[in-house]
């Protein structure tokens, strides 16, 4: 059919003047008086344009607009970045670990998890290829990727290819965020605090107590009070790097709220301003296991008064002690229960990690959330990085389905914070 339409807008793009139809100017009647004359005294010539059809095809036919729609779909998730994404975690290491803290889920003197891994899969450690941490890495520059977290489960320090770690730090300009255990093994705490200190962003110490009685019955194999020197020499070195440079690298003392180490919170606080910690933050207890649930802080309503009279200490504490700068400590997640989270997390919850971070276990599994290995699972198939990208993983329909209906502040059953 040909066309006759106005040499203005979208139709324009359409339509080329005696090629496919006849434009003329836009509001002009004359102009249309013209074409449409033209149009009835060369009936062969308008037959010739209207076989032409559209142009943007092989056969001139118009493209279907539920197809053409889809296509466009199509270009803008390839070439659309995840602009939100701005962390993410690999597993570099997860077995290798010199402490076997009471609660860990696969370190604990109470799991079974290395066996069954290896019953399962005939390995008994999995470990990231420095490799894949490479590609990583050069995957998450371009993201706009802000940090990356080595290994949240282990000790990252005993990865073979922590130094390079570093090295891609500095060389793609993506900050490190660490969690240590504190001991830094193999070498001095300087030589670690030269490497570390100028490409963190934040180095989080698990501590798990105000003694060494308390500390060390969960964190099983540590010494409290070499600890305790190791985080005085970090936290000289960093200042003393600020005070060269002007970069700061925060710290902060990583806590797994739990009965047996709650009633020292306080003093914990009191520790951290002493030593110039910057923040104390932490986690309800996840209860791997039957014999550590009556250590939750959420077990009974009893427990939960508890944890809110413990919260208040700690705010107070707060306000009496302050760092050598002045400044209070930042308590982080140090907030008082609701009677009801006995049960469940409270359907109105701020996650702090949802649709801004990703993980990556050692072997290339990808997860939108942060819970124990095997409750990640439960919430689908999100790609492993060795079949894809991690900007297709971000852009797949099961993910964005998945972060479509669970809200930042709401989550939907099932979920992997119940009774956590």
């Amino acid at each position: 059919m040909p066309v006759i339409t106005a040499d203005y807008g979208g139709m324009k793009e359409f339509v080329q003047h005696k090629v496919n139809g006849l434009l003329f100017e836009h509001r002009n009647p004359e102009s249309l008086k013209e074409q449409m004359q033209f149009a009835l005294k060369n009936p062969g010539l308008m037959k010739q344009f209207g076989e032409v059809g559209y142009l943007f095809s092989d056969d001139g036919r118009v493209p279907d607009i539920v197809e053409h729609c889809n296509e466009l779909m199509k270009i803008y998730k390839r070439v659309a970045l995840p602009k939100n994404l701005w962390r993410v975690t690999i597993d570099t290491n997860p077995e290798d670990c010199n402490l076997r803290c009471v609660m860990c889920e696969e370190h604990s003197p109470l799991s079974s998890f290395i066996s069954e891994l290896f019953k399962e899969t005939g390995m008994k450690r999995r470990v990231m290829a420095i490799e894949t941490v490479e590609d990583i890495f050069l995957q998450a520059k371009k993201l706009g990727v802000k940090e990356i977290i080595p290994s949240t489960m282990g000790e990252p320090l005993l990865y073979k290819g922590i130094e390079r770690i570093f090295e891609l730090s500095q060389m793609h300009g993506i900050r490190i965020n660490l969690t240590t255990n504190g001991t830094f093994p193999k070498r001095s705490v300087k030589d670690w605090a030269r490497l570390i200190i100028p490409n963190t962003s934040d180095i989080k110490i698990s501590w798990n107590g105000a003694t060494a009685g308390t500390a060390e019955k969960i964190m099983l194999g540590l010494n409290f009070g070499k600890t305790l020197e190791n985080v005085k020499s970090l936290i000289e070195y960093r200042n003393i790097y600020y005070s060269r440079t002007g970069y700061y690298c925060s710290i902060s003392f990583q806590l797994t709220f739990m009965q047996r180490n709650m009633h020292e919170l306080a003093d914990i606080v009191k520790i951290a301003a002493e030593l110039g910690v910057d923040r104390v933050k932490g986690h309800q207890l996840w209860t791997h296991f039957e014999e550590m649930k009556q250590q939750s802080m959420k077990a009974d309503y009893e427990s939960i008064n508890q944890w809110n009279e413990y919260v208040k200490q700690a705010n107070e504490m707060q306000e009496r002690f302050r760092k050598p700068d002045g400044e209070r400590v930042i308590l982080e997640n140090i907030i008082p229960l609701m009677e009801d989270e006995v049960i469940e997390v409270p359907k109105e919850y701020d996650c702090p990690f949802l649709k801004k971070e990703l993980w990556i276990s050692a072997t290339g599994v990808i997860s939108p959330c942060c819970a124990p290995d095997k409750l990640r699972k439960s919430l689908g198939d999100f790609g492993n990085i060795y079949e894809t990208s991690i900007e297709r993983c971000w852009q797949v329909k099961d993910i964005r389905n998945w972060l479509a209906i669970t809200k930042p502040n709401h989550f939907v059953e099932p979920v992997t914070c119940v009774n956590q």
